[in-house]
Parts: C-alpha cells; structure tokens; sequence
C-alpha cells in the first residue's frame, strides 16, 4: 500500500513538472510572438549599456533608432 501512494505521489509530481515545462514552452512563444523590433532593440541598448565605455552611447543608439530605424520597422515582429 506505502509503495503505492509514493508511486501515486511521484506521478502527480511528474504530471505537473510537465505541465509547468508546457506552460513555459507555451509562455516563451507567446512573447515571442509579441517580441517587436523596438522591444528587443531597447531590450539590447539597455543590456549593453553598462559594457560602453560612455553613458552617452546608449542615448545615441536610442535617439538613432527613435530616428531612423522605428518610424519604418517598429512593429515588426522578431525572433530570439
């Protein structure tokens, strides 16, 4: 009878390990499909930003991207 409910137990608990890892499959596609140039692309500037040698550089790449590169492709979906 012990033996049972520990296979009962370790059952439930592989039931929900693969429900989590189908929630987070399910959870990474969702924000992959709402990723956005200018999501990743602020994302980066603000990863890298302590790498720069100058805080200045992260303002230019924000305001050059703001310029140029949003107005034409800031919507447009992205992949990791």
């Amino acid at each position: 009878m012990r033996s049972s409910q520990v296979y009962l137990q370790e059952k439930e608990q592989l039931e929900l390990s693969d429900k989590e890892k189908r929630l987070k499959t399910q959870g990474k596609a969702k924000e992959q499909q709402q990723a956005t140039f200018e999501k990743l692309a602020c994302e980066t500037i603000q990863y890298l930003q302590h790498e720069w040698a100058n805080h200045k550089t992260a303002k230019k790449w924000g305001s050059s991207l703001k310029a140029y590169a949003f107005p034409i492709i800031k919507h447009e979906p992205q992949t990791y």
